[in-house]
């Protein structure tokens, strides 16, 4: 148990890592260019993660080299550290582009609706999760 607390801690770093290539990134390539690129790399990131818990069942089962088992923590740390950047990249720049795409005298509805909408989308990812790994078993 202490070894997930600490994989998620330490992979809070990603947060911050999203901070300093923000601002040049969108000066360089431009906002809604930087948001797909953000979208494109935080793709193959989580669908890595599947990958990293089969290797982990492949290193117990004994037919695994020793130096497997011993990569897959900083594998998944380092998975979980690109997937917060990542995803704090996209969030951030999302909510810029509405803020700039919207007129001043409407952004509060919309700020209203999208965070609505994000929230009954947070209420129902566990109930849809839940259904499907019960349908899956």
């Amino acid at each position: 148990m202490r070894e997930i607390g600490f994989l998620l801690s330490a992979a809070s770093v990603g947060l911050f890592g999203s901070l300093p290539l923000q601002a040049p990134l969108t000066q360089r390539v431009g906002l809604k260019r930087s948001l797909a690129w953000a979208n494109f790399l935080l793709l193959p990131v989580l669908l890595f993660l599947p990958a990293i818990a089969l290797l982990r069942r492949y290193a117990l089962s004994g037919a695994a080299p020793a130096a497997l088992n011993g990569a897959i923590f900083p594998l998944l740390l380092v998975t979980l550290a690109l997937i917060n950047c990542f995803g704090t990249l996209g969030f951030t720049l999302g909510n810029v582009l509405v803020n700039n795409s919207v007129p001043p005298s409407q952004l509060a509805m919309i700020n209203g609706v999208s965070q609505s909408f994000s929230a009954l989308a947070r209420g129902f990812a566990p109930l849809v999760g839940g259904l499907i790994v019960t349908i899956s078993t």
